[in-house]
């Protein structure tokens, strides 16, 4: 039941989970997307299959976490945000990730240049 005591910071968390999740329009998506489909590409269709069970995976391991933490029975103990720097940085981090996300023409014209080089 942190979600009452710690608001910005279950923000955070989730905005972060999303992109690791890989939900769109995050970078997390994109990343996954891309690394999927280069697989299948190269001619392993049984080791993307792994790619996308991890996947389904990571978005049960951090919901149930999400939802344990957050949103599960409230907590005795006196609890409090975090700094203001540490959860900063933490909603920083998830806002560049969706920022990179929804112009994804950047990301995706950068690991073109890298696949290029490559």
């Amino acid at each position: 039941g942190l979600i009452h005591a710690m608001p910005r910071t279950a923000a955070a968390f989730a905005l972060c989970s999303f992109s690791i999740m890989g939900f769109p329009p995050f970078g997390g998506f994109f990343a996954k997307h891309m690394v999927i489909e280069g697989i299948l590409e190269a001619g392993h269709p049984a080791l993307s299959a792994v790619f996308v069970v991890g996947a389904v995976m990571t978005v049960l391991y951090l919901t149930r976490f999400f939802v344990k933490v957050f949103l599960g029975k409230p907590n005795p103990a006196q609890v409090s945000e975090g700094p203001s720097s540490m959860v900063g940085s933490v909603l920083a981090l998830s806002a560049i990730s969706l920022a990179l996300g929804l112009a994804i023409a950047w990301p995706a014209r950068l690991a073109q240049m890298i696949w290029e080089v490559i």
